[in-house]
């Protein structure tokens, strides 16, 4: 059996339209069954799909976390599949639908004000408070080894000591030159 790890979001995402699939596909058998009897070996194809979507999803199950398996519980609960996946029931549960660009801005300043200076490392990583924020919001798309995954991801958008210089000397030029 494969360990139990964190799902970067695109797995999360992933897993989640297997799981709605399924879902969907045990809610609507009934209502299919005459017309894929009908087919010659329709009803059979139907159901050995059902089964290993079935078997699949519960190997997969066997590597997430008990966080990840919690939040696919909820949006199983609250979810369903039309043509993508239906957000949970977000205002039953305490969230608030937010705009991914705007829900982007806010953890890219949070990773550059906290993030960029946080030396925390081992045990501490996973306490930080932040982090786990953060990674409720948005998961990261890669898990480094060691460290945070937001502390390297909050060095890419922040100046370098020369760019700032650079800036700081422009202003100054600018304000004298204003004089």
């Amino acid at each position: 059996m494969a360990d139990r790890t964190d799902m970067n979001a695109k797995e999360l995402h992933g897993v989640e339209f297997l799981a709605a699939l399924s879902g969907q596909m045990d809610k609507h058998c009934m209502i299919l069954k005459p017309r894929l009897q009908a087919i010659p070996n329709g009803w059979r194809q139907y159901r050995l799909i059902e089964s290993t979507l079935h078997k699949l999803l519960g190997d997969v199950y066997q590597t997430m976390t008990v966080k990840s398996l919690q939040r696919m519980k909820n949006m199983m609960q609250y979810g369903e599949v039309k043509i993508s996946i239906a957000p949970i029931e977000r205002h039953a549960l305490g969230y608030v639908t937010v705009h991914e660009k705007d829900l982007a801005l806010v953890v890219t300043k949070a990773m550059q004000g906290e993030c960029a200076m946080c030396i925390k490392d081992g045990d501490d990583v996973k306490k930080c408070p932040l982090r786990k924020a953060l990674w409720e919001m948005l998961p990261p798309d890669e898990i480094p080894r060691f460290g945070c995954p937001y502390r390297e991801n909050s060095m890419e958008g922040c100046k370098t000591d020369a760019e700032i210089a650079q800036m700081a000397w422009e202003e100054r030029k600018g304000a004298h030159a204003a004089d």
